[in-house]
C-alpha cells in the first residue's frame, strides 16, 4: 500500500499501527511504522498538553477561580456523600 511519499508495510503484531514515520520528501527512514510505545507516548503527551493548555486559558481568562465563600463550599463538600446521581 503506498502512502503519500512513503510505503506502508504490514509488520506482524503491529497491524493496528497505521502511523508512518519519515514519510516526508527527502526522509531517510523509509516509512517505517511507529511502535505502539511511541504511539502511546504521543497520545499521553498530547493529552497533557491539551489539559495544561485549557488550565492556562481558564486561569488567564478568570474562569478558574470562583466567588463561592469558603463556608458555603465546606457545607456543600460535607453533604456531598449524601447526594446521589439524579438518574439513580
Amino acid at each position: 500500500m503506498h502512502g503519500v511519499h512513503g510505503v506502508c508495510r504490514r509488520v506482524p503484531g503491529r497491524e493496528h499501527s497505521a502511523i508512518l514515520v519519515g514519510t516526508e520528501k527527502g526522509s531517510n527512514t523509509g516509512g517505517e511504522m511507529a511502535s505502539p510505545r511511541t504511539l502511546t507516548l504521543c497520545r499521553c503527551s498530547s493529552s497533557r498538553l491539551i489539559f495544561l493548555g485549557l488550565v492556562v486559558v481558564a486561569k488567564a481568562t478568570g474562569h478558574w477561580q470562583t466567588n463561592l465563600p469558603r463556608d458555603m463550599y465546606m457545607d456543600l463538600v460535607s453533604h456531598s456523600r449524601e447526594a446521589s446521581h439524579p438518574g439513580m
